[in-house]
């Protein structure tokens, strides 16, 4: 099982909504995947977010909070969540997906008969 783990990460992604459940570190709730990944063992004290925080807690009052960046890659994230909307409690539940497994691009929420996608 611990062998899968890189294999599902890459094929799950959450859709942020209130942000109550998205793990801010752990979770792929950005195009740049795990955010401890992308930005390393020393993103939680950059950022000034715990390893245990959610995404709700990266926000108050429906605006990103965070400190000026320290990295490259934590200035990327920032001007990349310049162009995404900070979680809300009107914006319903945080959903998981699956990437399609037929070579197609995109993402499906295996409980909508809808296929819901989300581009990459």
């Amino acid at each position: 099982m611990l062998q899968l783990k890189p294999r599902i990460i890459e094929l799950l992604k959450c859709e942020v909504g209130n942000g109550n459940s998205a793990s801010f570190w752990f979770d792929s709730w950005t195009d740049f995947g795990q955010l401890i990944t992308f930005l390393g063992d020393a993103g939680p004290r950059q950022l000034h977010i715990r390893r245990d925080t959610f995404v709700a807690d990266a926000s108050r009052n429906g605006d990103w909070t965070f400190p000026a960046a320290r990295s490259e890659n934590a200035q990327a994230l920032m001007i990349a969540l310049t162009a995404v909307a900070a979680p809300a409690a009107c914006n319903g539940s945080d959903i998981y997906l699956w990437r399609k497994t037929s070579g197609e691009d995109g993402f499906y929420n295996h409980e909508d008969d809808s296929s819901k996608e989300v581009s990459l």
